[in-house]
């Protein structure tokens, strides 16, 4: 039988040291100041509304990147914005510690979200994604988790069907921001660090 493929859940990611360490002491220095701390989500953190780090100079290249990436991610799965809007990038820097963690969430207001991991320390939680296939218990009871495509150390997939990512210091990843995912508590004693992006639409 032919097949039309209408919607999938697609994590785009690669291994970038270089940029992770020209990222991560602008991190530590906007971390490091109270006036850009929101701490959103009772974890350290500066995100707030609209483009929040993304306005700063000094980060214009990174924002750079993530459009550029975003775009090849929109043509390499042929879709197709509207021709009066362009992407536009938010970005905040992230810091947890032992306890801290994120509730299961999706970002309603972006296209695609992603973050690139700085910081790994040991026990740093991993990253994870909910299969929608679990919320109908026939596929979720009887399909076997290896059915599901993994790529070496980064991504695995539990019995229970939760896609999880290994954070690994450089590893940038990008997503479409329906997926639901979240952190579950962090276990590290030193700082689980990343940089965290939305990237929504504005009129051109």
């Amino acid at each position: 039988m032919d097949e039309q493929v209408l919607y999938n859940l697609n994590i785009s990611y690669t291994q970038n040291y270089d940029l992770s360490r020209q990222l991560l002491p602008l991190a530590r220095k906007f971390l490091s100041n109270p006036s850009q701390l929101t701490n959103e989500w009772n974890y350290k953190n500066t995100y707030s509304n609209g483009a929040g780090l993304a306005d700063q100079a000094e980060l214009q290249f990174f924002v750079d990147y993530i459009l550029e990436q975003s775009y090849n991610y929109l043509d390499k799965h042929n879709l197709k914005l509207k021709s009066n809007v362009k992407l536009w990038v938010s970005l905040f820097a992230s810091e947890m510690f032992a306890g801290d963690e994120h509730a299961g969430h999706t970002h309603p207001g972006a296209l695609l979200s992603g973050l690139i991991y700085l910081e790994s320390p040991p026990g740093s939680s991993k990253l994870e994604f909910k299969s929608p296939r679990t919320s109908n218990a026939s596929w979720l009871n009887y399909l076997d988790e290896s059915s599901y495509s993994s790529e070496g150390d980064i991504f695995t997939v539990t019995p229970d069907h939760t896609i999880t990512v290994n954070p690994t210091p450089g590893l940038f990843l990008l997503w479409e921001s329906w997926a639901l995912h979240r952190v579950p508590k962090n276990q590290s004693t030193a700082g689980r660090v990343t940089m965290v992006f939305n990237v929504g639409v504005q009129d051109k």
